[in-house]
């Protein structure tokens, strides 16, 4: 009997010395980004076999095999899921990667992120916003995947989840402006860097030159805007006031509370001070593209007045600007669509976007789509020859 608890025992120590040299294979692997060459040695080990003492780390392999390393295929949201729970079970086993955990998380993070644009695409808002939580639960300082979240609830029409979010991201500060630091370097390209003191070093070790500081545009308009308007959706208008004085008080030089101001003052119904604020907007603003970006968000928000507005002031600082004449051309048309609109108006609106898209195809003749919106206007109004003319040239 002790001979073969001797022979049972030596099996056992055998095994756990094998499993410790494919740990520690696999991890040279990965070191050395030999990522197919570390899967096939995680798949060599058999689960069932795993002693205790190696148990964490297979399980964190286990984790990293799932999310595959070697990039052959992107890797689906099942796999993802079990990824993320091998790895939670590695960490209650007590095992810890300080090497390879940053590089996991950072994958999974990510990929997460993909899918939830994929998500957003395919129209399973339910999906990416849950998805966006999860990336801003795994890292809450992170304010960037509230904001998104909070964007994702309000197009959804989840407007308490919505307000949560926005009034959360009101609260901790943010505005979403970041400063990117820049030299460049000596084949002539802009590198950005991690922070000023990294790119003065390089800049102070003559492998880079003309050091700059760019920032990035503020959130905070958009915010506070679609704060007030779900605060008036609720019928209280005198919060929603309160939200964006507060925001005036405390930014009152960001730019982007500053554009946003006239539609504030149309959601808070102040048509007084709305009209006055018209007024005195375009004066302040000289490239196109703000008003084109403010249009576009209009569009999105089906504020389609706004919409015109915006890309009207666009023109005027750029005529030929294709983006703005479509998009005033759309903004016309879906006030056309309006079940509020009589027939008058209806071919009123139709009138006007045809004359804008009609400038837009002759900056660019051969784009399909605006060809045949074209037509379809053109069969509406009864504009025959210029339909037919259109109709030649597709």
């Amino acid at each position: 009997m002790k001979f073969k608890l001797t022979i049972t025992f030596l099996a056992i120590a055998s095994m756990a010395v094998a499993q410790k040299k494919e740990i520690k294979k696999i991890t040279k692997a990965v070191e050395k980004g030999e990522f197919s060459k570390a899967q096939e040695l995680f798949n060599s080990i058999d689960e069932n076999s795993v002693e205790v003492e190696y148990a964490g780390a297979y399980q964190f392999f286990k984790g990293a095999n799932y999310m595959d390393l070697s990039g052959g295929q992107p890797v689906s949201l099942d796999n993802l899921r079990k990824a993320e729970s091998a790895i939670a079970k590695s960490r209650e086993l007590g095992y810890s990667n300080l090497k390879f955990e940053p590089m996991l998380e950072n994958l999974i993070f990510n990929r997460k992120l993909q899918i939830a644009n994929d998500k957003v695409a395919s129209g399973d808002t339910d999906m990416a916003l849950k998805l966006v939580d999860e990336l801003y639960e795994s890292n809450p300082e992170n304010l960037d995947m509230l904001y998104n979240a909070g964007n994702l609830a309000y197009s959804s029409s989840k407007f308490d989840v919505a307000l949560e979010k926005y009034s959360s991201l009101l609260e901790k500060g943010y505005t979403g402006v970041k400063t990117t630091y820049v030299a460049t370097n000596l084949n002539g390209v802009v590198e950005q860097f991690a922070s000023a003191q990294v790119r003065d070093y390089s800049v102070k070790a003559k492998t880079h030159t003309n050091p700059a500081s760019e920032k990035s545009n503020s959130n905070l308009g958009d915010i506070v805007l679609k704060t007030v308007w779900l605060h008036v959706n609720k019928e209280d208008k005198v919060k929603a006031k309160e939200v964006y004085e507060t925001a005036l008080n405390t930014y009152p030089n960001d730019q982007s509370l500053k554009l946003v101001k006239p539609d504030v003052l149309l959601t808070l119904g102040m048509m007084e001070e709305y009209k006055e604020a018209i007024e005195n907007m375009d004066s302040d603003i000289t490239d196109p593209k703000v008003f084109d970006n403010l249009g576009a968000a209009a569009i999105e928000k089906k504020n389609y007045e706004s919409a015109i507005r915006y890309f009207k002031s666009s023109l005027k600082l750029e005529s030929k600007n294709y983006y703005a004449l479509v998009n005033l051309s759309n903004a016309y048309l879906e006030t056309g669509n309006l079940e509020t609109t009589t027939a008058a108006e209806q071919k009123e609106f139709y009138t006007q976007a045809v004359s804008y898209l009609e400038k837009a195809h002759d900056l660019k003749p051969e784009d399909k789509g605006v060809m045949a919106t074209l037509v379809s206007l053109y069969d509406f109004l009864g504009m025959t020859d210029k339909s037919a003319q259109i109709k030649s040239k597709m």
